[in-house]
């Protein structure tokens, strides 16, 4: 059968080949374009028409004469500012706005401490305004944008307008918000799930820059993963790729009649691997560290207990052909076991006598910006809890590694403040349990993470647009 070849394609690809080499290319000329790319110069002529025509690109000058001699070439130049990004993350408990231009170069940028859990409409009208602010600093108009860009939380399939977003976050609503800022400012508006758009900004400027396989794990007020594979982000067939929050553990231990998942023993996985964490049933008593911090992290007896209780209740036919009716009836997910929220309500549930007196009325108990501070201090109630994290965190990490055998494993979200109790902790594990270990590092671009990866997913949106007029 004879196939036929769409010009039109065929020119939209050459051509966004030839901008992403100017774009990458400090200065460049047609001949050195033609010759990089493999392309015959009239082609080359046509397409740099059409960018000079656009004026996403423009030229320069002359350059130096070859060494055979011979016309000096004409010099190709990227416009930087030809049009403008603007970048929308929120955070536990503030809102980050920044313009950029086309480069990736952030030229204003202001927080707010204010979020979308509180009064989403409230906080959707406030972005209005940010997003006014910043163009009117800029004296920009709608017409010099290429697009907003918007994290959001949860699964956010756009094709089939499906959105599934925890409730921990309020009435977020997708829908509502695009459509606000698409009448506002008439530019075309991306929503991005929060940690892909993460895992993005480590994977083009931080620490996973020369990855082709690279797992970004976001925990703190959710639990998530972005996956970048063979160096492009993956979302999976419903966008919900990376979704490990998702993970389920049974909510008792029913095989040997312990209680609640939240109150297990679970040893301490300290960057020294020295304090031994001991904690009541219901996971409330505090943790003690040992003086010379000494003493190996592991399992308790508790552990061991529910393996062989597991064990002997396979051998007594628990899963036998009448059904699964002694198996755990609830079950709690990962997120819901060591999100901020999560573990703040455990924190203030079972304070110490001596800790809760620090704490004035006012205050409704120990907030995030306390645990952290506490946690500095050396405090070994709040260090417990840590270890929680680290923990159960660290056993979904190692599961996901021997799934998808990545290049690197990088940690942001707010628990990244923990870092120097995580990351050791995380790699210990991965080194104990892994297959193949990889190195287990700390987020370079922390809080910008993510409005760079929104940057650098307006700007593949916006070259795609115009070379597909």
């Amino acid at each position: 059968m004879k196939k036929t070849v769409n010009t039109s394609h065929v020119r939209s690809i050459n051509q966004r080949a030839v901008l992403d080499a100017i774009y990458q290319l400090e200065t460049t000329s047609r001949a050195e374009l033609a010759r990089i790319l493999n392309m015959s110069k009239p082609s080359m002529a046509d397409n740099v028409a059409d960018l000079l025509e656009i004026g996403i690109i423009r030229e320069i000058g002359e350059g130096a004469c070859s060494k055979g001699g011979g016309r000096k070439p004409v010099l190709l130049s990227f416009c930087d500012n030809f049009k403008y990004i603007i970048a929308m993350d929120f955070h536990y408990n503030n809102s980050l706005f920044a313009l950029s231009n086309l480069k990736g170069e952030i030229l204003n940028e202001f927080t707010i401490h204010q979020t979308p859990m509180s009064d989403f409409h409230s906080w959707a009208r406030m972005c209005i305004n940010a997003v006014a602010m910043l163009m009117s600093a800029q004296n920009i108009t709608n017409d010099d944008l290429a697009a907003i860009a918007v994290s959001a939380p949860g699964i956010l399939d756009i094709k089939e307008n499906h959105y599934i977003v925890s409730s921990k976050f309020g009435e977020f609503n997708v829908a509502y918000l695009e459509e606000q800022l698409s009448q506002s400012f008439g530019a075309p508006i991306l929503i991005k799930n929060s940690t892909n758009a993460a895992a993005l900004g480590e994977f083009y400027y931080g620490a996973g820059m020369g990855c082709e396989n690279m797992l970004y794990i976001s925990c703190g007020q959710g639990v998530g993963a972005g996956l970048i594979l063979g160096g492009k982000l993956y979302e999976g067939s419903h966008m919900a790729a990376g979704e490990f929050g998702y993970f389920v553990f049974p909510e008792t231990d029913s095989f040997t009649g312990g209680d609640s998942v939240q109150g297990d023993s679970a040893g301490r996985c300290a960057a020294d691997g020295g304090a031994a964490a001991g904690r009541s049933a219901d996971g409330g008593a505090s943790a003690g560290r040992s003086a010379d911090g000494g003493a190996a992290a592991g399992r308790s007896a508790d552990g061991r207990a529910a393996d062989a209780g597991f064990a002997a209740g396979k051998e007594a036919g628990i899963r036998s052909a009448s059904g699964f009716a002694a198996w755990p009836k609830k079950h709690v997910r990962l997120e819901d076991r060591i999100s901020i929220d999560s573990i703040l309500d455990l924190i203030n549930a079972h304070m110490p006598a001596e800790l809760a007196r620090g704490q004035s009325p006012e205050e409704g108990g120990i907030a995030f910006p306390r645990m952290i501070a506490l946690w500095e201090e050396g405090n070994p109630y709040i260090g417990s809890f840590v270890d929680k994290i680290s923990y159960e965190l660290g056993c979904a990490v190692c599961c996901l590694q021997s799934v998808f055998d990545c290049q690197k494993i990088i940690l942001g979200g707010e628990y990244l403040a923990f870092a120097r109790q995580l990351i050791p902790a995380l790699q210990q594990l991965m080194d104990a349990h892994c297959p193949v270990p990889v190195s287990v590092a700390g987020s370079q671009m922390k809080d910008k993470g993510t409005v760079l990866g929104l940057i650098t997913t307006c700007r593949e949106f916006y070259f795609t647009r115009i070379c597909s007029r």
